[in-house]
């Protein structure tokens, strides 16, 4: 009996052990440390990319909506007077999970060259609306708020997309759907966010059990569905990108 007793304690010290991996889990996916700056982060709204370029180049900052209501803060780049000018590309940087706009401001380079540079937050990230971030499900939302703004304004003569982790997941998702889009670079995306998963619990968790990762996946799946109503399951980025 004192057996018995014994093993069934351990399984319940088990099982609590592997709960416990399981929100961390989630808490990493969907609700990681959130980006934290102010406007001054992102320097003067009129600036010269280094002191030997006598351009001037302006930060002009923008607020838009997605279809589910959320206020996206945005800020785009670009020549002093762009309005006076023929229309020009636009490279929209789409930051990772634990990121924010405040990331794309090593691509100020791109200036140079032409091309203006629009970066934001997406919905649960730095200033946005939004409890939780879901790893390129909803955030091809706030990109196709973007990217809706963007050709309307009538300025930009073509889009491409620069992607950082869930950005680059984002960018191929949202382009499998939009032939629009002329150019995407891809910084490390996942392939599936299932597999993502299942190294996480193994990191997280090192001592669970092989046989053990698929159940605490799935328990992950749960979770997620019921916190951020998404599924895991969706996000593939090798049958999206089929598609691009």
């Amino acid at each position: 009996m004192a057996k018995a007793s014994d093993r069934q304690n351990a399984m319940t010290q088990l099982r609590g052990r592997i709960g416990h991996v399981w929100e961390d889990v989630c808490n990493f996916i969907i609700r990681p440390d959130r980006s934290i700056y102010s406007l001054s982060d992102l320097g003067p709204p009129v600036f010269r990319i280094s002191d030997s370029n006598a351009t001037l180049f302006q930060r002009v900052d923008i607020e838009l909506e997605n279809m589910r209501g959320m206020k996206i803060k945005c800020s785009w780049y670009q020549p002093l007077k762009a309005e006076d000018l023929p229309p020009m590309p636009c490279l929209v940087y789409l930051h990772g999970n634990c990121g924010s706009r405040y990331d794309g401001l090593e691509l100020l380079h791109v200036l140079r060259h032409g091309i203006t540079l629009f970066t934001y937050d997406a919905c649960g990230s730095g200033m946005s609306d939004g409890e939780h971030v879901t790893l390129g499900f909803y955030e091809r939302q706030d990109l196709a708020a973007v990217v809706d703004f963007l050709h309307g304004i009538k300025r930009v003569s073509a889009i491409g997309l620069w992607g950082r982790s869930m950005g680059a997941v984002t960018s191929i998702m949202y382009a499998a759907k939009d032939p629009s889009i002329k150019c995407i670079i891809c910084d490390s995306p996942f392939s599936t966010m299932r597999r993502l998963a299942e190294d996480l619990v193994q990191e997280h968790g090192s001592w669970v059990p092989n046989f053990v990762v698929s159940a605490a996946v799935d328990k992950v799946r749960k979770s997620i569905a019921k916190k951020a109503h998404f599924d895991i399951d969706d996000l593939d980025s090798v049958k999206y990108a089929a598609s691009c």
